[in-house]
């Protein structure tokens, strides 16, 4: 009898163990971001979190919606958040269809390349600055655009 009450303590305890492991190897997660992109662009997108006075992003479907403007930039007053999420990326042409573009699109297709978060801390007097660039365009046309960096800057 004793046996037996050790092996099921022993199953319950994995079983605990097990659940806890998958939640911690996954990470925290965050809203999930869709960003429609006007059909065409090519080229780096920038979206500015946590600016004071910016509008707040729209949740459509569970999901934060961000419309970058035609020159790739977006400003929002939301937080950046940290974590796991399925963001999606589509272009966007005059009657609303949407084209999806994926992270891992061969070299000649137009896809997301180079996505990256940034976080600079606070300085004297300004706010801690959240932001997120990712490049929009063939594998080509990533390769011989400005790097990130400029394109912050210009901002």
């Amino acid at each position: 009898m004793n046996g037996a009450k050790y092996g099921l303590a022993f199953l319950v305890l994995a079983g605990i163990l097990s659940a806890a492991s998958a939640a911690y190897s996954y990470g925290p997660t965050r809203r999930a971001q869709v960003c429609l992109i006007r059909a065409g662009y090519t080229g780096w997108v920038k979206i500015s979190y946590s600016v004071a006075g910016a509008p707040e992003l729209p949740v459509v479907d569970g999901a934060y919606t961000i419309v970058p403007s035609g020159d790739g930039h977006a400003t929002t007053s939301t937080k950046m958040g940290s974590g796991l999420a399925e963001d999606k990326y589509f272009y966007v042409d005059g009657d609303g269809t949407r084209d999806e573009l994926s992270l891992e699109s061969p070299p000649g297709i137009v896809g997301i390349r180079g996505a990256r978060y940034f976080t600079i801390p606070k300085l004297e007097n300004q706010r801690p600055q959240e932001f997120r660039v990712f490049f929009v365009g063939t594998l080509g046309a990533y390769q011989n655009a400005p790097k990130a960096d400029k394109f912050l800057i210009s901002y």
